[in-house]
This record gives structure tokens, C-alpha cells and sequence, in this order.
């Protein structure tokens, strides 16, 4: 990840620009919420990201999806929105 130096805001739209997720993961959903069955996504990705995809899949219902994975974090002194200014949070190492 240390080669990713955009700012994490580009990152995040890039990413939902042209990632394409499982076409049937919302007809899934729709049925799990429907028949109360909790969803949690298990990631190695970061949860912005992964809310973001989530959230332009299955709209305003995506808040119902429980996300377990990695976060952004600043890098010392900068911020997550400069360029070369974030790096992985790793879920375990907290």
C-alpha cells in the first residue's frame, strides 16, 4: 500500500468508480433484511471503502451491514487527505 500516494478521498472515488461487486449481492440483501438476517461483510480492504461500494450498490440500506476490516490512518504529521498522507490501520494490531 506504501506505493498508493494519492490522497485517501481520490483513492475512494477511484475505487467506486470501477469496481464492479457481485451483481445478486443486493437481490442477497434485500432478502436478508426482509427475513432479518443480519449481513457482515469480512474485509481485508478498508471499512471508507468498502461503505462506499456498499452504499452505491444497495443504497441507504447499506447502514444495516455490519463492515469488519482495516482503516486509513494518518501518517505522522500529515493528514489522510494529502497526498502520501495515510496508511493501513490494521483491524488485529488494535
Amino acid at each position: 500500500m506504501d506505493s498508493v500516494t494519492k490522497p485517501f478521498p481520490e483513492c475512494v472515488e477511484y475505487l467506486t468508480q470501477n469496481i464492479k461487486l457481485d451483481p445478486y449481492f443486493n437481490e442477497y440483501f434485500q432478502w436478508a433484511l426482509k427475513n432479518e438476517i443480519p449481513t457482515v461483510v469480512l474485509s481485508s480492504g478498508m471499512t471508507p471503502v468498502i461503505k462506499a461500494l456498499l452504499e452505491k450498490l444497495v443504497g441507504p440500506d447499506s447502514d444495516k451491514i455490519q463492515v469488519v476490516c482495516n482503516d486509513p490512518e494518518p501518517r505522522d504529521g500529515k493528514s489522510i487527505d494529502q497526498e502520501g498522507g495515510w496508511q493501513l490501520k490494521f483491524h488485529d494490531d488494535r
